[in-house]
């Protein structure tokens, strides 16, 4: 009974499809939306992925330190980092959606890796571990801050060069803990 509603659904679709103009059953068979609907360059998609991928590690390494470092100045920066970080990243997937590009936030591979490292050291060895990390992935997020830096797309372009300067002032501050 299943079977004869699917075929008399797919045949009254077929003539419904060949009824509204289509000339056979390649016209009246519905095509898939294309996977990338945007004019955005590679340089843009790279800048929106790389950064977001980027972004989340840094924030979840940031909230980490803000739990397990031991020195006031670099729980203050871990701090400071995860809010920056964290509100930079809220930023980047309002604007990747609003260009219908999906970003993909989970971490695994190195990153998880990474994560686990982290976890099993306490103490100083700890904070500059951390930030070891933090500088590594933020030389990964200015590669692809970079890529966007001179986007034809205002919004990526505006992204890019603020979260450039961003960086900048987190690494000068990052530079003045001496780790």
């Amino acid at each position: 009974m299943k079977h004869t509603t699917l075929i008399a659904a797919c045949a009254l679709a077929f003539c419904a499809a060949v009824s509204a103009g289509a000339k056979d059953i390649e016209d009246a068979t519905p095509k898939p939306p294309p996977l990338l609907t945007s004019d955005l360059s590679g340089s843009d998609l790279t800048c929106l992925t790389g950064a977001a991928h980027e972004l989340e590690v840094l924030t979840t390494i940031a909230e980490m330190a803000g739990k397990h470092a031991v020195t006031p100045e670099v729980k203050a920066e871990a701090a400071a980092i995860a809010k920056e970080q964290a509100a930079a990243l809220d930023t980047l997937k309002a604007l990747a959606a609003s260009l219908h590009v999906a970003v993909d936030t989970d971490l695994y591979g190195d990153d998880a890796r990474l994560i686990e490292t982290l976890e099993g050291i306490n103490g100083v060895k700890f904070d500059k571990a951390y930030m070891d990390a933090q500088g590594e992935t933020e030389q990964a997020l200015e590669t692809s801050l970079n890529a966007g830096a001179a986007s034809a797309d205002p919004g990526i372009k505006a992204f890019a060069q603020d979260g450039l300067a961003r960086l900048k002032q987190e690494q000068d501050r990052a530079r003045k803990l001496g780790f």
